[in-house]
């Protein structure tokens, strides 16, 4: 039985095991992308991008420079419970590389 996502089998059963229907091909790496082709971070705010900006609403007790970048703080990662101290290590959900791979 192959059922699109979104729908059931025409005679209107819920399949058990929707996934085993899914066909799963070998993942193809595509060239490498091009960074210029992902402008990043627009200014906001006079002086802060857009990146400084997520990053001091969303971290506590952040404390950023006169350029606005974070030069303190922490940001808690619900996806793996860390907490992170380094702005640095604060990243893109998908990395560039993996949204170009998968079509962007």
């Amino acid at each position: 039985m192959r059922v699109r996502c979104g729908e059931g089998p025409a005679d209107g059963r819920v399949p058990t095991r929707p996934q085993a229907a899914l066909t799963v091909a070998a993942e193809a790496h595509a060239s490498t992308y091009d960074r210029a082709l992902f402008p990043l971070w627009i200014t906001i705010s006079g002086t802060c991008n857009t990146r400084e900006t997520v990053l001091k609403r969303d971290g506590s007790n952040v404390v950023t420079s006169s350029s606005c970048a974070p030069t303190s703080g922490h940001w808690y990662s619900p996806y793996g419970g860390a907490t992170w101290t380094a702005a640095s290590d604060v990243d893109y959900m998908v990395p560039l590389a993996e949204a170009w791979q998968s079509g962007a």
